[in-house]
């Protein structure tokens, strides 16, 4: 099977960890089917690079490369600004990219084509499906559902034909699921398949070891969080809830792992609370590096206020660490048992706040939990991905 993947969101040199797991999922395809990615990525006019560092890293990909043995393709397309832009975004893809999947599909005899996100890649892929006649899945990850269609009317518009449109459709949990079938649009088949992770990268380690590489101490509490530092994550609560943790248990360690736009207001936070030392920024991380992270700590924090199929849960479970979560998104679909870890409230620092200090007392069972997460592999992933193309193919024929 020969299958052309289609998401914006997908690494390169300056931004490694964007599309991770989108990189991660196609590799193990790679292992079973032949793949070539397609990456629309907006056209970067100089002035645009002067006024912000996202428009220089767009200019930076390449036209093509070579990750990992996958070929990417970076081609470009303008890129409409404001809430009303996927709609026009995707047709402007598609007219960028028209001639780029012609060619493709002459030199490469792709049998289907697989976007991820319904706005933009959605939309584009099922107009390119349409111009070379091949079926198109989509996957549906969170914000395309949770977020763009309320950003305006034309952006829903937009989700609902696409949604309407494509071939097969993937929810990366059964509560985005039925959010896609909520927004409007007739009752269809969407298959659930959730995110993934490397269990061979992710795994258990010593923490003594890992604590002395991270440079941290060995004799307090950590708690870490691992992703981006958005006002979405929840993160203005973790930190009350935090300092309430440590009034109760003593010396106790935050580490917040990754970058984001919500940094400056969380560290004018934990001055405010007085949590100076008891907080760490470690900025972004290589994704080599999380295992370790996640290793060092007694359990692994997840805030967040909206969610579609989180990754850190995959991987804090793969690496036999408890997690305290929200029961939001498709969290409680993989945290079942309170022997994998705590579900709250969002938005509750008070929840938070107990939930933290009961984790932190219980005794964990490391190796149920790690033997719990690797059903989630991106080996098991793949299969189901592969079942999905075949039922695609099979009722086009």
């Amino acid at each position: 099977m020969r299958v052309l993947i289609l998401s914006h969101m997908y690494p390169y040199a300056s931004e490694p960890a964007f599309g991770l797991f989108v990189h991660n999922q196609v590799k193990e395809l790679a292992k079973r089917c032949q793949v070539i990615v397609l990456s629309p990525t907006p056209m970067s006019p100089p002035i645009m690079r002067r006024l912000k560092a996202k428009w220089a890293q767009y200019a930076s990909k390449p036209e093509i490369s070579e990750l990992e043995g996958i070929t990417v393709y970076y081609p470009r397309y303008i890129n409409p600004p404001g809430r009303h832009g996927y709609g026009p975004g995707a047709f402007l893809v598609r007219l960028a990219m028209g001639n780029l999947v012609r060619r493709l599909r002459d030199s490469f005899g792709f049998e289907l084509i697989h976007a991820h996100t319904i706005c933009l890649d959605g939309l584009a892929a099922t107009w390119l499906g349409r111009l070379v006649g091949t079926p198109v899945v989509c996957t549906l990850h969170g914000s395309d559902i949770n977020v763009f269609p309320q950003r305006s009317k034309l952006t829903r518009i937009a989700a609902q034909w696409a949604i309407r449109n494509v071939d097969g459709l993937i929810a990366v949990s059964a509560e985005l699921k039925e959010k896609a079938l909520s927004i409007g649009i007739p009752k269809r088949e969407i298959t659930v398949i959730p995110n993934g992770v490397d269990v061979q990268q992710f795994t258990s380690m010593d923490q003594r070891q890992v604590r002395a590489k991270l440079g941290l101490a060995n004799d307090k509490k950590i708690i870490v969080y691992v992703s981006r530092l958005d006002n979405m994550k929840g993160l203005s609560y973790l930190l009350p809830a935090f300092r309430t943790v440590t009034e109760h248990k003593g010396d106790c360690l935050l580490a917040l792992v990754g970058e984001g736009p919500y940094r400056a207001r969380l560290e004018q936070q934990v001055a405010q609370l007085g949590l100076g030392e008891s907080v760490i920024f470690a900025g972004f991380r290589p994704h080599s590096e999380i295992p370790m992270w996640i290793n060092a700590c007694d359990l692994v924090v997840h805030p967040s206020l909206l969610e579609g199929s989180p990754l850190p849960i995959y991987e804090t479970l793969a690496c036999g660490k408890p997690v305290v979560a929200s029961r939001v998104g498709g969290i409680p679909e993989v945290i079942t048992s309170d022997a994998y870890g705590l579900l709250v409230p969002p938005a509750s620092s008070e929840a938070l706040a107990e939930s933290l200090s009961r984790a932190l007392e219980k005794t964990w069972n490391s190796r149920l939990i790690r033997s719990y997460g690797v059903q989630y592999s991106w080996t098991a992933v793949a299969e189901r991905l592969l079942n999905a193309y075949r039922q695609v193919l099979q009722e086009e024929q």
